[in-house]
């Protein structure tokens, strides 16, 4: 995987869930992000065992507010499993969205 693709997931999900923006916002932020010249450096991934949900969690949930539900989870332990680069998104997120 790219740097720059995990870099704008994390500050996707940053955006989301820290600054409670909504898709189409953080679309604008990724849109925004893309116009900057920049060096994404590879990250640090997780340990694979730092996820407690996975896509299939989501693909095996009824489709609804379940589902809705369900991403939302999701969203949260992928987040919280980055711990370690948090500060490293929001410093990133300072300097690039400023």
């Amino acid at each position: 995987m790219k740097p720059i693709t995990t870099a704008f997931t994390l500050i996707g999900l940053y955006y989301a869930i820290e600054k409670g923006f909504n898709g189409r916002q953080v679309q604008r932020v990724h849109t925004l992000l893309s116009r900057k010249k920049f060096k994404w450096n590879p990250l640090q991934p997780p340990h694979p065992s730092a996820y407690s949900l996975t896509v299939m969690n989501v693909l095996n949930t009824q489709p609804g507010e379940s589902r809705d539900e369900m991403i939302r989870k999701w969203m949260l332990d992928v987040w919280k499993s980055w711990e370690h680069q948090h500060s490293w998104v929001r410093e990133i997120s300072d300097i690039l969205l400023k």
